[in-house]
Parts: structure tokens; sequence; C-alpha cells
């Protein structure tokens, strides 16, 4: 029983040992004068630990360890705490990729300004916002994009919640973000950029973030809207200039535009100027499309292989199953093709039927993915549609089928 408790407490000395060497070897300079503090007051020999035989981490080696550790701001916040070694290996840090919430806390604030002045080197910036949280630290935020703007590769602004209609909180809280946002207009390394579900006070604040975008790959203008008072809203010559601007990201290969109620679609917009410029162009998904800029999509981005067709709550539409015939019989690149909310087959108001999916499936030879909403007529499955796309296409093209309508 003696020797078991003796080896049990040699184990614990030992794990207690160990602890502090670990200790002594991510804290640095720190982390060794308190160590050494704490060993010259110990009254206890097993505890103690020769700091002379314990290598410690050159300063260079820090900020790659931290590396692995800073995915949310709130945990660097709390490794800037741990010794002033740490909190200045953060600056020197570079960050793959951050994630960041934005509330109304004043705790949310500080770790924006402690960002703002320790985070310069950031790649890939994920910012989700709740609705009207940022409104108390748009400057820190705005400063904090400014201050990573030049070295992100990658940025994604989402807003939680439905656009609102337009209260004074509202359009002050479109404002502030939209004066944050614009700090983007520096970022010219950016490969992709994310804006979905904000509503913007005035266009001429995105287009300023679309400047110096030549590198940008992948562009995302999701759920976007405006300020609905009649001299903010864009009007036909603030909306051209918007579309040229877009033009000009030359390097793109993914493109989304999509809005409620038209406020920004590729109708709104001039076709012609936005994809003119866009000859890379790989995957679309647009709304409220009609037949025209189905012919300047064709036109215009001839490596297309991918379009999204969305109208989301518009329920009437002059889009057609004829247009979509005709493009996809111009086209030599198409692979796949998404009208599950837009394309109203000739039997039904709001689908496709299985004829329809035959008709489309003979129209392309390169059509390898088809996604539609489907119109069940009487006595039809689900099934029904599957097959009538794999014999049409000898198995070529694969369907799937976002919800179906049963008709009575």
């Amino acid at each position: 029983m003696q020797r078991e408790c003796e080896s049990v407490q040699q184990e614990s000395n030992l794990s207690a040992t160990n602890d502090k060497c670990l200790t002594l070897l991510l804290a640095g300079d720190d982390g060794r004068a308190d160590q050494n503090e704490q060993n010259n007051t110990s009254n206890s020999n097993h505890d103690h630990v020769n700091a002379s035989k314990v290598v410690v981490l050159p300063a260079e080696i820090i900020p790659i360890i931290l590396s692995y550790c800073c995915h949310s701001l709130r945990r660097i916040a709390k490794l800037s705490r741990v010794c002033k070694s740490w909190k200045e290996a953060l600056s020197r840090t570079h960050i793959a990729r951050l994630h960041i919430l934005l509330g109304r806390s004043s705790s949310c604030k500080e770790m924006m300004r402690f960002a703002a002045s320790h985070l310069q080197d950031v790649a890939d910036l994920s910012v989700w916002s709740r609705k009207y949280g940022a409104k108390n630290m748009s400057i820190e935020f705005g400063q904090f994009v400014r201050s990573c703007s030049s070295n992100l590769k990658h940025f994604s602004y989402i807003e939680k919640g439905l656009i609102s209609s337009t209260t004074s909180d509202h359009n002050s809280c479109c404002y502030s973000l939209d004066h944050a946002l614009v700090n983007l207009m520096d970022a010219s390394n950016l490969e992709s950029l994310i804006l979905s579900n904000h509503s913007w006070a005035n266009i001429d604040f995105m287009q300023k973030v679309l400047q110096n975008k030549t590198r940008l790959k992948k562009l995302v203008l999701d759920n976007i809207g405006f300020s609905e008072e009649e001299s903010l809203f864009p009007g036909p010559i603030q909306l051209r200039s918007f579309s040229v601007q877009i033009g000009k990201c030359h390097a793109l290969r993914e493109l989304h535009i999509t809005s409620y109620f038209d406020a920004l679609s590729l109708n709104s917009l001039d076709a012609q100027s936005l994809l003119s410029g866009l000859t890379e162009l790989q995957h679309l998904h647009v709304c409220h499309l009609n037949p025209e800029s189905l012919f300047a999509i064709h036109r215009y981005c001839p490596n297309l292989k991918c379009l999204n067709i969305a109208d989301y709550v518009r329920h009437h539409s002059d889009f057609s199953l004829n247009a979509v015939l005709g493009y996809l019989q111009l086209s030599t690149n198409i692979e796949e093709l998404d009208v599950s909310s837009s394309l109203y087959g000739d039997n039904s108001d709001n689908g496709v039927s299985t004829s329809d999916v035959r008709e489309i499936c003979r129209a392309s030879n390169t059509l390898q993915r088809l996604v539609i909403t489907a119109i069940a007529s009487p006595g039809e499955t689900e099934s029904d549609f599957y097959t009538a796309a794999r014999e049409e296409s000898c198995g070529r093209v694969h369907l799937r089928i976002e919800r179906v309508i049963y008709m009575f």
C-alpha cells in the first residue's frame, strides 16, 4: 500500500512538472518570469522546474502556433490576455479564416476595437450581423475592415432577418453599415465577395465597394434591397453605372445577383454593359429574367456552364419555356440549368410537366443536370419525371426535383 501511494505521488509530481514545462514553452519570456517567481517562493523540491533546461520558443514561432487557434474574434481576445508576448504576437499572426458575429453588447464593441488595432493579416473574413446589431459599432467595424483590407482575399457579410421597410432606425443603420463596408474599396486582392440580405441606403456605396476588384472571381449579391425613399432609390443612370462597374470585374467566374421585388435584377440592370466584359463567367445566378436578358447571356458569356434563374416572390413572369429551349439550342457549354422557381410551362402557371422535361433534355446535348419544380398531372408520380429525363437523354441528364405540385 505504501509503495502504491509513493507511485501515485511521483506520477502527480511528474504531471505537474510537465504542465509547467508546457507553460514555459508557450508563454515565452512572460511565462518564464512568472514561473521563476513561483519557483522561488515554492517550498517543494518536487514542483521545481529547472528553467535552464527548457527551450523557450523563438518569438517568430508563436504567431505560427496562434494562427491555428484564431478562428473566432472572441477566442483571439482571450488569447491576447494570456501574456504580453502573445498579445504582441497576434499582430504578426496570419489568420487564414476569421468569423465575427456583430451584436449590440459593449464587449463586442471592445473586441472590434482590439481587432482594428491588432489584426491586419486576415485572409478570409466572415461577418454575421443581427438586424440593426452593428449600428452602434459601425465605426469600429469600418476601422477593422480598413485595417485588414489590403490582405483580404475572401469577404462575406450576411445580415440575419428579413429586409425591413423604411423606418428611421432602418435608414440610419443602412447608412452606418454602408460607410463601414465602403472600406472594402481598398481590398484589391479580393477573390470572393459575398454581400447577403442587406438593404443599402444608396447604390453608390455598393458601387464603390466593387472598385479595384480586378482579381475578383466570385461575386454574390444575394437578396439585395435599397431604401424606398424616392430620392435614394437607384434610377436608370445609377443602375447602368453599377452595371458597368460589375462588367469591369473581368476575372469573374461566378456571379449571383438576386433581390426581392426586382430591386436588383438583370432586368433592372443594363445586361449588355454588365455581361459584355465577363467572357470567363461559368456560373450565373439571376432573378426576374426576360428573353432579352437571356439572349445577352448567350451572346456575352460563351463559357457559361451553370445557369440558375429564380423569381422568388414574383408569381407572374414573362419568362417562358420557349425562351429556355432557345437558349439551350444555342448554347454549346451549358451543363447545369436550375429553373425550379421561374420556369412556367405550357400547361401550368408555376412549374413544368413531364413533356416539358423531355423537351428540355432534347434541346441540349451538353446538359448534365436539371433542377425543376414539377407539376404532376392526375395519375402521375414523381418517378415519372425521372423516367422522362433518363429516357430522353439516355441517362445523361441528372434530374433534381425541388418540389412536386400535384394537380387534381
